[in-house]
């Protein structure tokens, strides 16, 4: 990091930000006179909500932002003023010492170089050294934040790598120079719970080492909590609130303003629909075991073969996406699919949206077996059936209006023109739009009022089955509060019953009655929400719950997690042996005979106690089995 610091420069603040405005060419001022001061070290959090100019202050801080946009006031950089700089003068200080980890690592690498190259140049940019070197460098960055095989991995492409192992080298780039400032934009925003532990881990560990300061750009309050001394809040551009994590956060001091705001969105997250409604826990089961089934699954399978050989995957491996899976869902409940992605759970609700006959395995819809569906009945079922997909922006056709949107299932089913606008219209104020959205186009409309568009078009048929694709996770999270207070409001007043696949233990404890875990298409646990999440048996299941962060900053840094290291991986195909002993923790401590087991013999889901017929917890783990034999005979 360069030469000894004198005193003076060590108390000199390393970055002062004094009356930061940026005005963009359509007038719109985005940030207001925002004043910051971080010190060596540091972490330091902007939190707000979408839209609130927390990005665009990160980008205007290293001249990032387009040409068009105006930005006056002062940022000085360790005593040099960074404003008023060229372009060629910044980019000796962008990369060296200053690193950038941008939101979208897929975007942010280059797709035709392979990731080490891309690593190696930002070496060779700002360092002399010979193109070797640089590529050894690159292998020890990729090493140090963990990509597993680090030089054969370096010379694979982005969309070879996962999603986590996509941020973790572009975190590997912004460390190239060894940077004294590291600006994180939302780095963990679009990852499952256990690769965002991982990134805090790894972010924590370079500070650590490095001695380098962070600056975390993020509307996710359990990261702050975790990782950040102190938090900068803003709202509408204006910097709103200002001071240290634990304080703020552990209660010592009183907190209202934007920022009560937003510690009351992410506590309501964390709260079970039960403990915020009024129906009592004991009345659980009742509700569980009445009602006809909409939904039965039974042994589903799912296979893929790659079109073309991979240098990273090889040729054509079959994939089994989905193995095994079965679940049930009644009329009036919800069901969650948890997991990391890549673990079955989209594949899943794909099968079962299809309505035809499943690879292996059985689906009956609404009571009817998919494998026996004329064409014509199946688009009766359809007709029964609501989806909402992930990312309300990709699935609604920004060159309809929102009245269109919403219509289009009817219009699918032949309904007249009156009568789809009469639905149209009701649907919109089920979800609680005003009526003068429906004459907009969906890029109007923020991205809480574009998931509500997304329900009304679900609903707008008056389905009995709605299946939940990640309905939340594109949303910050007072806009992900909202949305799922609608959804299970909707529930209870419609009487619809839910498929909800997400990686957010959060949404799935507020709003399903019983969820089934997911590991490489296999189901390893399931039973009650309840249950399941406050007494997990399988050590996935627990590794996804301590990955999940809490607003309890003095117990994050201090309390033991079971932490997963890479990304699920497994065996192409067929596999006999547990799906997760390549990444439990507790394979080393296990005896001999149980590793035995996890390596050639799948577990089967096996009843952890007696809890009433069809609500018992389910697991899959030859340990705990092994476990709860040992306690029987003792």
């Amino acid at each position: 990091m360069g030469t000894e610091l004198t005193a003076p420069e060590r108390d000199r603040p390393l970055l002062e930000v004094r009356g930061l405005s940026v005005v963009f060419a359509s007038g719109t001022q985005a940030v207001r006179e925002v004043d910051l001061t971080m010190g060596r070290g540091e972490a330091l959090a902007v939190v707000g909500r979408s839209g609130s100019g927390k990005s665009v202050t990160a980008a205007s801080l290293i001249g990032l932002l387009p040409g068009a946009a105006e930005v006056r006031g002062s940022v000085r950089f360790d005593g040099q003023e960074l404003l008023g700089l060229s372009d060629r003068e910044l980019s000796r200080i962008r990369g060296d010492r200053i690193g950038t980890v941008f939101q979208d690592p897929l975007a942010a690498l280059n797709p035709v170089m392979t990731v080490g190259r891309q690593i190696a140049e930002a070496v060779r940019v700002h360092r002399r050294v010979h193109r070797a070197a640089a590529h050894e460098r690159a292998v020890r960055l990729l090493d140090r934040v963990g990509i597993p095989d680090a030089a054969r991995r370096s010379r694979g492409f982005p969309h070879e790598f996962s999603g986590g192992m996509r941020q973790r080298a572009a975190i590997a780039m912004a460390l190239a120079n060894d940077p004294e400032l590291l600006i994180a934009d939302e780095p963990t925003s679009a990852l499952d719970m256990t690769v965002q532990a991982q990134i805090l881990d790894l972010l924590d560990e370079v500070r650590r080492d490095s001695g380098c300061a962070l600056l975390l750009i993020t509307h996710d309050l359990g990261v702050v909590a975790r990782s950040c001394d102190r938090l900068a809040v803003m709202r509408d551009g204006v910097l709103t609130e200002e001071g240290e994590v634990v304080p703020l956060f552990s209660g010592r001091r009183p907190v209202g303003g934007h920022l009560g705001e937003l510690l009351a969105a992410t506590r309501r997250m964390t709260e079970s629909a039960a403990a915020q409604g009024p129906a009592a826990p004991e009345a659980e089961p009742q509700t569980e075991q009445e009602g006809p089934y909409v939904l039965r699954v039974e042994g589903l399978r799912r296979d893929y073969r790659a079109a073309r050989a991979s240098r990273l995957l090889g040729r054509g491996a079959p994939v089994r996406a989905v193995d095994g899976v079965s679940l049930a869902l009644r009329e009036g409940e919800a069901v969650a699919l948890l997991g990391e992605s890549g673990c079955g759970k989209t594949t899943t609700l794909n099968e079962i949206l299809r309505l035809r006959p499943p690879e292996a395995g059985r689906i009956e819809v609404l009571g009817h077996d998919t494998a026996r569906l004329s064409a014509a009945a199946r688009r009766e079922v359809r007709h029964d059936v609501g989806v909402v997909f992930q990312d309300p922006a990709a699935s609604l056709d920004p060159r309809m209006r929102v009245a269109e949107i919403v219509a289009e299932p009817l219009a699918v089913q032949g309904v007249r023109a009156p009568e789809r606008a009469a639905r149209a219209a009701q649907s919109l104020r089920l979800v609680g739009l005003p009526p003068e959205v429906a004459g907009v186009r969906p890029t109007r409309l923020s991205g809480g009022q574009r998931q509500r568009v997304a329900i009304a078009r679900a609903l707008s048929t008056r389905p009995r089955l709605v299946l939940l694709d990640e309905p939340v996770s594109a949303l910050d999270v007072a806009l992900r509060a909202d949305v799922m207070d609608l959804l299970d409001g909707l529930r209870a007043s419609l009487g619809l019953s839910y498929v909800l696949v997400s990686h957010d233990i959060d949404v799935v404890r507020r709003s399903a009655d019983r969820v089934a875990v997911l590991y490489l298409g296999r189901v390893v646990e399931s039973g009650r929400t309840r249950d399941v999440l406050e007494r997990p048996r399988h050590p996935y299941t627990r590794a996804l719950i301590d990955a999940s962060p809490t607003l309890d900053p003095v117990r994050e840094r201090s309390r033991e997690r079971i932490v997963l290291r890479g990304d699920p991986v497994g065996p192409a195909g067929t596999d006999e042996g547990c799906a997760f002993r390549h990444r439990c923790p507790l394979l080393p401590s296990l005896d001999a005979a149980v590793r035995v087991l996890c390596d050639g013999v799948r577990p089967g889901l096996a009843q952890v106690g007696p809890d009433g017929e069809g609500h018992g917890q389910l697991v899959a783990c030859h340990a705990d089995m092994q476990k709860r034999r040992v306690a029987f005979h003792s």
